[in-house]
């Protein structure tokens, strides 16, 4: 396997956020090609594979919080920002990250 580059420790995680934030937009049918190009940069200045990102996908279409919120705020946008500190969600993604 290739040395990751710079930056590639954290691929996966700005791509799981990219690829959130990209649902949750087309969900509410607002424009999307702008975070579609930021979500494909990501990929494409990657050393991971195709299938991790695929995997990452996934993980993030089912990924379901258990968090607390206002009846105001949108679970499904709310979840894009929880990522990051939620440690069930990073431990599956790490497993994706060292998967060969």
């Amino acid at each position: 396997m290739a040395k990751p580059t710079y930056g590639d420790t954290d691929a996966l995680l700005d791509f799981a956020e990219s690829n959130c934030i990209f649902w949750y937009l087309k969900s509410k049918d607002y424009e999307v090609s702008d975070i579609k190009k930021v979500t494909a940069g990501i990929v494409e200045m990657s050393t991971y594979s195709a299938n991790k990102f695929q995997q990452t996908a996934l993980l993030v279409k089912e990924y379901k919080p258990d968090i607390s919120r206002n009846d105001n705020v949108d679970l499904d946008l709310l979840k894009c920002f929880t990522m990051k500190k939620d440690k069930l969600f990073l431990k599956k993604l790490e497993i994706i990250r060292v998967q060969q």
